[in-house]
């Protein structure tokens, strides 16, 4: 079927001499074709005459057009060789709310699969076979290192809170924020979120590939397998640590994060401050700084030295002399500023941490608290004894270790 709706200002009333009379209700009006009907259409006027309908253009505030298209794509978007068919449900917005002459046209196509008539099974091929191997094996894989990654950071958690209790009752002193950190493995953590998104992603694609979804999940599929697989190849830096020359820029990059966010959280505020002087200013005369995001985005293109001939060029001198002057003195502090001088001292910062870096591998790092202990301790940590007590056990321990005592009695050791 194919509908238009019409939303249209009740009454409105515009003299020669621009008197006006409008009213600010809405009222909306909606023709229908069915299938038997736009076999026989012919064109728009005369569908619109036997409806008995005009259109106001003064009163005119948008047009919706809503209708439905069905295909079927002969070339497999999966391991089945069988062909698909879609329905695409089309919606056409004309905004006419701003009566500027200039009506902005608004297309949205949404494909929804369908099971194809006579489509009973899916076709097994020996590729298709091949490739149902292979996602059970990566969803496999992936569910044995979360469980692994998982088992691991619980025992450090533990081992933290055992820690913690220890040095509480031999030492005196208990573990700060940083040091409570050295037991949180970041890279398991993000391993575990790597292969969720894996397992998350190859069911769903899974499932697309044997047609048991009946709907668009294949951008939902992309994000997971994309942003999973972007995080694996993130992860194998923590192999590269195992090298000298290699850790030496992992521990840049890690020493250097929080001057690089403080540093970054003072320079946003500059950025933020050009991005709104842009958008109020240059807005009406540039179309790049049209919206906040799209002033954002072509403010960052300068940063990196992209366009800045365009940008300058497409302010109009003849329009606004004033705003041009502006214009120049803006675009010309906000790169010299940003380049020269943010840049510039965000790279010193990196500089900087690498230098320290540098030295303490060739000095020698200095020891915390935690590693003093370990270097004083008279245990042999190579000797391979460790507690045999299971995690289960474990945590039942530090359970009854935070539990209050009952009838308000205090256990003493």
């Amino acid at each position: 079927s194919f509908v238009l709706c019409a939303e249209e200002l009740k009454h409105v009333n515009i003299t020669n001499k621009l008197m006006m009379s409008i009213s600010n209700d809405m009222k909306t009006t909606c023709l229908t074709l069915d299938n038997d009907a736009l076999i026989d259409f012919n064109n728009t006027m005369s569908w619109f005459s036997d409806a008995n309908y005009t259109i106001n253009w003064y009163a005119l505030e948008r047009v919706k057009i809503r209708f439905n298209l069905t295909s079927i794509a002969f070339h497999s978007l999966g391991p089945d060789p069988s062909p698909d068919c879609f329905q695409f449900r089309v919606h056409i917005d004309l905004e006419n709310a701003k009566h500027d002459g200039q009506m902005p046209i608004n297309l949205i196509n949404t494909p929804v699969r369908l099971q194809c008539p006579g489509q009973s099974q899916v076709i097994s091929t020996n590729y298709t076979r091949c490739v149902v191997l292979l996602n059970l094996v990566v969803v496999f894989c992936s569910i044995s290192s979360l469980i692994l990654c998982l088992r691991a950071l619980l025992r450090a958690q533990l081992l933290k809170h055992e820690a913690d209790l220890f040095f509480r009752r031999h030492y005196g002193w208990s573990l700060t924020v940083n040091e409570k950190l050295e037991f949180l493995n970041l890279w398991y953590v993000m391993i575990c979120t790597n292969d969720i998104l894996i397992i998350l992603g190859s069911i769903i694609k899974q499932l697309i590939e044997t047609k048991s979804l009946i709907g668009d999940m294949w951008d939902m599929c992309s994000l997971l397998l994309g942003t999973g697989n972007l995080l694996v190849w993130f992860g194998l830096l923590r192999y590269l640590g195992f090298f000298k020359t290699y850790n030496v820029l992992i521990l840049t990059m890690k020493g250097a994060a929080p001057n690089m966010l403080r540093f970054l959280i003072c320079a946003s505020f500059i950025y933020i401050g050009f991005v709104f002087a842009g958008w109020v200013i240059l807005g009406p005369y540039h179309f790049k700084f049209e919206s906040i995001m799209s002033t954002s985005e072509c403010l960052f293109s300068l940063i990196n030295g992209d366009d800045m001939f365009a940008t300058f060029k497409s302010i109009p001198k003849d329009r606004a002399f004033t705003v041009w002057v502006y214009s120049r003195i803006y675009l010309y502090s906000f790169i010299c500023l940003f380049i020269y001088v943010v840049l510039s001292l965000f790279i010193s910062i990196i500089m900087d941490t690498y230098e320290i870096i540098k030295n303490c591998y060739e000095r020698g790092f200095p020891a915390d608290r935690l590693e003093q202990f370990y270097c004083t301790s008279q245990f042999d940590f190579n000797s391979g004894r460790y507690q045999g007590e299971s995690v289960f056990a474990r945590v039942w321990t530090l359970v009854k270790t935070r539990m209050p005592p009952r009838n308000g009695y205090e256990e003493i050791n």
